[in-house]
C-alpha cells in the first residue's frame, strides 16, 4: 500500500516562539498518528473505490477526510466551522458547501466502513446448536429526534448479523419511512428474525419469495389467518389460547396477502409465566389509559399472555428451537440501547436527511472502535486474572468512546494558538454569504 505523507501543519504564535511551534508540531503529529492506528489500513483504496476523493488538490488523503467527518459528527458544529477548522489544520482550504456536497458523497464510504470496524459478537454454543448453520438477520430500527423546535424524527433501519455480529445494513431514513422487510437486502437461505412490527403477511411473502427464512413476532388480530389455502377456515386464535391448558402450541396454517394470496406458515405460540403475564397486562391497560382507549377486547388481554411467532422453518426445528432462535432478536435491542446510552443520542443535531445519515454512520464507526477497544481491555483483565465482576461493561464502554472522541478534539486544539496568524486563509472561511453584520461592527469599534 503507499506510503501516506504525514501532514506537516505550521504552528506560528505572537511571539514566533520557536519551541512552542515544536511542541504543538509534535502534539499534533503524536494524536494523530494515535487516531489513525485505530482506522482500517485501506482507507485510501476504499475512498477509491467509492468515489469520495477525486481531485486530491482540495482533500488529499482518505485519513484526514475520516478525520474531519468525524470531527462534524461528534462536535456539534456547522458546515462554516469545519471548513475554517480543515483550513486551520491544513487538510482543505473548501466552502461549507464543498464540505456539504463531500460530507453526502461520503454515505457507502462509511457503511462499509462500519462493517470493516465492527466487533464480532459470537453465538454461544447453545445458541450455534440452534441455529444450525444458519445465516440469521435480525432487522428493527429505531428512532432518533433531531434538535431544534422543528426537528424532524431520524428512523435508522437495521439489519444485524449473526453469528458475525455486524451491522450489514444501516438505511437513515425520515419518519415516514415505515418499517418494513422491504427495506433490506433479502439474500437466498438466510433466517430473517423481528418482531411484531414487521409481522405481516405481505412481508412475511417478501422474505419467502426470495428462497429465504422468516420467523416474525405477530399480533394475531392484525393478521388474516386460515386453516386452508382458500381462506374459508378461518383461525381463532383466541379460542385456540383460551381452550387449550398446553403451555406450547405448533399450529400449521396459512397468511393472507394483500393482494389475496395465502402462504403456508407455522404459528408458534408460547405461554408467559405468570409474572410476566401479568406484566403484560398492566402495559394493555398503561397504553389503553394513554390513548384514551375504553373497550378493550377480550382479546388483546389472551395474546398479551403469550409470545406468538410465525415461520416458514420445517418441523426439523422444534417449537422450542423457534422460540430460542426469535430470542436472539434483544441482541440488536442492546445494540441500539448501547449506542443512544453513549453518545446521548436522544437528540441528533439539526441538518438535512443527508447529513443526518452521515452523522448517524460516524457514530456507529466510533462505538464499534470503542467495543473493539473495551474488548482488549477485557481481555488484559482476564490474563492479569482479575474479578470481572467489579467492572461494569457500560461504564467501561462509555470511557473508551469518550476518550476516542476527545482524541479527535485534540488535533483542533493543539493548533489553536496559531489560529490568529491566519487570517487570509481561515478567517476567509468564517465570513456569511452575505453582509448582515452592520450592527455588529458598530459594536465591534466602540470596544476597539
Amino acid at each position: 500500500m503507499r506510503e501516506i505523507p504525514q501532514r506537516q501543519v505550521i504552528f506560528v504564535n505572537k511571539e514566533n516562539n520557536i519551541a512552542k511551534q515544536a511542541k504543538n508540531q509534535t502534539i499534533y503529529q503524536i494524536n494523530y498518528e494515535k487516531l489513525r492506528s485505530k482506522l482500517p489500513s485501506n482507507l485510501s483504496e476504499t475512498a477509491s473505490k467509492y468515489g469520495v476523493i477525486k481531485r486530491r488538490r482540495k482533500i488529499q488523503e482518505a485519513p484526514e477526510l475520516l478525520v474531519m467527518v468525524m470531527l462534524y459528527a461528534t462536535a456539534g458544529l456547522s458546515l462554516r466551522l469545519l471548513s475554517a477548522i480543515a483550513s486551520l489544520l491544513g487538510i482543505a482550504s473548501v466552502s461549507d458547501e464543498a464540505w456539504r456536497k463531500k460530507l453526502q458523497r461520503c454515505d457507502a464510504w462509511l457503511s462499509h466502513i462500519l462493517n470493516d470496524v465492527l466487533p464480532s459478537s459470537r453465538l454461544s454454543k447453545e445458541e450455534t446448536v440452534v441455529a444450525r448453520n444458519l445465516q440469521i438477520e435480525i432487522v428493527d430500527a429505531t428512532n432518533i429526534m433531531q434538535e431544534g423546535k422543528a426537528g424532524d424524527t431520524v428512523r435508522v433501519h437495521t439489519r444485524y448479523s449473526l453469528p458475525g455480529g455486524n451491522i450489514a445494513e444501516a438505511i437513515v431514513a425520515d419518519k415516514h419511512s415505515a418499517e418494513s422487510i422491504k427495506h433490506f437486502t433479502i439474500e437466498q437461505g438466510h433466517l430473517y428474525i423481528a418482531d411484531k412490527v414487521y409481522g405481516k403477511g405481505d412481508n412475511f411473502a417478501h422474505v419467502i419469495s426470495h428462497n429465504a427464512h422468516a420467523l416474525f413476532r405477530i399480533t394475531p388480530s392484525h393478521v388474516s389467518l386460515s386453516m386452508d389455502l382458500r381462506g374459508k377456515e378461518k383461525l381463532d386464535m383466541a379460542a385456540r389460547l383460551t381452550e387449550t391448558k398446553q403451555d406450547v402450541l405448533d399450529i400449521p396454517c396459512f397468511i393472507r396477502t394483500t393482494s389475496g394470496n395465502r402462504v403456508p406458515v407455522r404459528v408458534i405460540a408460547s405461554r408467559l409465566p405468570d409474572g410476566k403475564r401479568a406484566k403484560a397486562t398492566k402495559r394493555v391497560k398503561r397504553k389503553a389509559s394513554k390513548e384514551q382507549t375504553k373497550n378493550i377486547r377480550t382479546s388483546t388481554f389472551t395474546y398479551a399472555g403469550w409470545v406468538i411467532v410465525i415461520t416458514s422453518l420445517s418441523s426439523d426445528y422444534s417449537p422450542h428451537d423457534i422460540l430460542k432462535l426469535y430470542n436472539l432478536r434483544w441482541q440488536i435491542e442492546l445494540l441500539f440501547k448501547r449506542i443512544k446510552q453513549f453518545f446521548k443520542l436522544k437528540r441528533l443535531k439539526a441538518a438535512s436527511m443527508k447529513n443526518s445519515r452521515v452523522i448517524v454512520l460516524t457514530l456507529l464507526i466510533l462505538w464499534a472502535i470503542s467495543e473493539r477497544d473495551l474488548y482488549a481491555f477485557e481481555r488484559v483483565l482476564i490474563a492479569k486474572k482479575e474479578d470481572m465482576t467489579r467492572y461494569s461493561t457500560w461504564v467501561c464502554a462509555g470511557f473508551f468512546f469518550h476518550m476516542f472522541k476527545a482524541s479527535i478534539m485534540t488535533l483542533v486544539a493543539s493548533c489553536y494558538c496559531s489560529a490568529m496568524q491566519y487570517t487570509d486563509n481561515i478567517f476567509f472561511r468564517l465570513q456569511n454569504h452575505r453582509d448582515s453584520r452592520a450592527n455588529q461592527d458598530a459594536y465591534a469599534k466602540f470596544f476597539y
